[in-house]
């Protein structure tokens, strides 16, 4: 679904998509039975939504922002653990190293919904009349969120299970651009 607003004083889109995208493959998360089942690929997102503004304050100012929310990226989640002792594919045979091996359904769970609000003022005019510009500020993504880029699984010594978040743009990051058109 898309509504835009294309011209006039307030302008911008509202977009929506529903969405289901599944794989099976005849090696990956085999049933009980045997048969192949169906995952969701780390490119499937069942929801998406995006709100895309802008308001011209005068002729040479305006403001926009930017939301986007989607369904957080399918991942494989740890769910059984063993260990793997004289492995004919360690780097060291015959030492009796152990190797900690991690099972589970490809692709079982899904990372928290990503959302983010983009925000910016722009400003445009002559360039000493020879061309016309535009200056930029922006923050991206404005309020912080910390969505998860991918999550790191360490064994401890212990014999537990350490997951380490790795985030995206975990702070607002301040953008300028100046833009010149002949």
């Amino acid at each position: 679904m898309l509504i835009r607003r294309p011209e006039g004083r307030l302008n911008g889109f509202l977009s929506y998509t529903l969405s289901r995208t599944e794989r099976r493959f005849p090696n990956i998360n085999r049933s009980e039975a045997g048969t192949p089942q169906y995952y969701p690929p780390n490119f499937d997102r069942t929801h998406e939504l995006t709100l895309a503004l802008n308001y011209h304050l005068t002729d040479q100012w305006r403001v926009s922002g930017t939301f986007n929310y989607a369904t957080g990226q399918a991942y494989t989640r740890p769910e059984e653990r063993y260990e793997l002792v004289d492995s004919p594919f360690s780097f060291s045979p015959g030492v009796g190293g152990a190797q900690n091996v991690l099972v589970s359904p490809f692709n079982n769970a899904r990372l928290p919904p990503y959302h983010r609000l983009d925000v910016g003022v722009a400003r445009t005019g002559q360039f000493f009349g020879i061309a016309e510009y535009e200056l930029q500020l922006q923050a991206i993504n404005a309020y912080a969120r910390r969505n998860v880029w991918f999550y790191q699984f360490e064994n401890e010594s212990d014999g537990t299970l350490d997951r380490n978040v790795t985030p995206q743009i975990p702070i607002p990051v301040p953008n300028v651009s100046f833009s010149l058109t002949f």
